[in-house]
């Protein structure tokens, strides 16, 4: 089934490109990093409060980065290409989140990528992705996970496996979860503001206690979608 869904000499799902199916790439490898940014800022339990996108020139430039994970653009500015628009989120105590294109000229001596997440501080960075972190200077690691944890996720099914056995305990035994529903809300959260930003093109302004945008009724809409009968929420 998946060999179908062929986009030139791209394997792809196909329906990724589709609104009405999905967010693109935001929705799906954006939940793969905005969860680690979201634990590591310890806002968990929230959320930015200014959205903004920022339409770029070309999205010519910013695709080669994606290539293995999504199709070229099509050349349509107003629907799907926006999926490559870099976006600029500002947390409540001014700490900002910036989703950009990849810039190995400013990877340094890091390991570097288009889903690395860099963290910039006062003494240094550090640059994340699954399964793998990094300082510059590497000074700033001052206690590391064990090498028994590391070794969890390495080899065959490294990704899912300690997932699915906390998933199983936390069934069994009550074991409380490594990815906590909340948690899984609030990023996904991110990444739908961010393409509602896309898809409007202008700063936005949102509360993330109610969880809706301020005063802005065109961008709240955008918030739920029509549902089939027999699909509605209560």
């Amino acid at each position: 089934m998946k060999e179908d869904f062929n986009v030139g000499e791209l394997l792809w799902r196909g329906w990724d490109l589709f609104r009405d199916y999905s967010g693109h790439l935001m929705t799906n490898w954006g939940a793969h990093t905005v969860d680690m940014v979201q634990l590591a800022l310890d806002r968990d339990d929230t959320g930015p409060v200014e959205v903004r996108a920022v339409e770029p020139n070309s999205v010519a430039d910013l695709w080669p980065h994606w290539k293995s994970k999504t199709p070229a653009p099509v050349g349509d500015s107003a629907t799907s290409d926006r999926r490559f628009w870099p976006v600029n989120m500002k947390y409540a105590d001014g700490i900002e989140l910036h989703f950009t294109p990849w810039d190995a000229t400013h990877a340094g001596s890091l390991k570097s990528g288009p889903d690395f997440i860099v963290f910039h501080g006062e003494k240094g960075r550090m640059r994340m992705r699954r399964n793998h972190f990094e300082t510059d200077p590497a000074g700033l690691i001052s206690s590391g996970p064990d090498a028994a944890a590391i070794d969890r996720w390495k080899g065959g099914g490294h990704v899912a496996r300690p997932h699915l056995e906390n998933w199983l305990d936390a069934i069994c035994n009550g074991a409380p979860l490594n990815a906590p529903v909340e948690a899984g809300h609030r990023t996904v959260t991110i990444c739908h503001l961010a393409n509602i930003a896309r898809e409007l093109n202008r700063p936005l302004r949102w509360d993330p206690v109610r969880e809706n945008f301020t005063e802005d009724a065109a961008a709240n809409e955008l918030l739920i979608r029509p549902r089939r009968n027999g699909f509605s929420l209560p």
